[in-house]
């Protein structure tokens, strides 16, 4: 059985492409699920999430695994402070078959796998990384396209501090002739290390000025809040780099449009009608994604 998945970098091309499979099969042909009594998930959320964490919960009743809820370490009136995580995980440790964590804070796998002999999915940290959300949008990628290597892709809206963003950029960054166009605000591009890594096996990361559409096979769209670490962005700013019908419209016929979810504004409504909107369709994989996951590291 594999340990865990914490980042990207923790996967080849080829357990990509092994996971990618098996979700094929899960969507044609889901198991017999029976409740299996020795198995239970551990979902600890310390961090809102709604896809996530109710994508894990349905995976894992779907292969037959109960799962249990955290939100937050103990804390009442009578302690100093909140227990430590490295106590609540050595609390948890009996009483689960593997953890799926999302934190705040982006070392906080170094206070959890010195204390477990479980697998850990991270569900994300910080600003750090999402690895299974990149598995999600690149799987959705891979099954539209038939593959990863050569497609043209961009990636539109506040980069810098999208955790998702930078595992998809590192899982991309193992395939070959990706090319990536960022449509960002200066201060919010990703940072230098994502595109160095990325540069790899022929890949070309462009920062683009003005869009100039009609070429892109894929738009990832980010959400875009209006506060973030590097400041204050307005309406007027943030509007600029939203997904409009008008937009859609200067597209290429089979370029498909992602968002991880939730949508802030980033993407107008209007837009979910059009033939290239497929971010409802890359939610949907995330159940069969997230499965494969489970299966994978933690059964």
């Amino acid at each position: 059985m594999l340990r865990n998945l914490l980042t990207i970098s923790d996967l080849s091309k080829q357990d990509i492409l092994a996971i990618f499979k098996r979700v094929d099969e899960l969507r044609q042909r889901q198991p017999d699920a029976k409740i299996d009594v020795s198995k239970l998930g551990g979902l600890l959320f310390f961090e809102t999430s709604t896809r996530t964490r109710i994508g894990f919960e349905a995976a894992a009743w779907k292969l037959g695994i109960k799962s249990v809820v955290m939100q937050e370490t103990k804390l009442n009136d009578t302690m100093s402070k909140a227990e430590s995580m490295r106590d609540t995980i050595r609390t948890l440790d009996p009483y689960v078959s593997f953890f799926c964590i999302r934190h705040p804070d982006e070392n906080i796998f170094s206070e959890v796998v010195p204390f477990t002999k479980r697998p850990v999915i991270n569900c994300g940290n910080g600003y750090e990384e999402h690895p299974t959300q990149a598995l999600i949008d690149a799987y959705t990628m891979w099954s539209k396209f038939g593959g990863l290597d050569g497609l043209n892709i961009t990636m539109i809206g506040e980069l810098k501090y999208a955790r998702a963003v930078h595992s998809l950029i590192l899982l991309l960054a193992k395939f070959s002739n990706v090319t990536v166009s960022e449509i960002a605000p200066t201060e919010l591009q990703i940072q230098a290390d994502y595109k160095k890594v990325f540069e790899t096996n022929g890949n070309v990361y462009n920062g683009v000025a003005k869009p100039s559409w009609g070429k892109e096979q894929v738009v990832y769209v980010t959400g875009f809040p209006p506060k973030n670490p590097s400041g204050t962005f307005s309406q007027a700013i943030r509007d600029k780099y939203k997904i409009t019908k008008e937009i859609v419209s200067e597209l290429a016929s089979e370029s498909i449009i992602l968002n991880a979810l939730p949508r802030i504004d980033e993407i107008d409504e209007d837009v979910d009608d059009t033939p290239n909107a497929y971010y409802f369709q890359q939610n949907e994989f995330g159940l069969y994604v997230r499965m494969a996951v489970i299966e994978r590291y933690c059964l």
